[in-house]
């Protein structure tokens, strides 16, 4: 689905099993996606730990790294399971070009997120039915 749009991926890594790493090296190779160093940061000279309140904010700060390095005119943040579904016949670059020509004031769009909301309750639908049934 992504290929599509010519996309690279960041992946942020403090660590990672052998196979995982066979895996992220094989799309590193094909030039889909690009791994950085995550590492934990060193304890103070006093042995204060700065990892143990970093785990809220680590998340934020590799957001913030990647919207400097994305070097493009747009960019995506989103989870390794999401993906942005647009209803027309048009790419996301396409439609989201067709949004930034017509309000030059803009500077990022959100999408709502729908997921399992929906599946959830059509799941549940299912399941009230196949309980009335029995």
């Amino acid at each position: 689905m992504w290929r599509a749009h010519n996309p690279t991926f960041t992946i942020y890594a403090n660590s990672m099993s052998a196979s995982a790493a066979r895996v992220v090296e094989y799309y590193v190779a094909q030039g889909l996606v690009q791994v950085v160093n995550w590492p934990m940061l060193p304890p103070s000279a006093d042995g204060d730990d700065p990892n143990a309140g970093l785990y809220r904010l680590s998340h934020s700060l590799a957001h913030n790294d990647c919207a400097l390095r994305i070097g493009a005119e747009f960019g995506v943040l989103l989870d390794v399971d999401e993906y942005i579904h647009i209803h027309d016949d048009q790419s996301l670059l396409e439609f989201i070009k067709v949004k930034f020509e017509r309000d030059k004031r803009l500077g990022s769009l959100m999408f709502q997120h729908f997921g399992l909301q929906v599946v959830f309750f059509i799941l549940c639908v299912d399941c009230i039915r196949l309980l009335r049934k029995s």
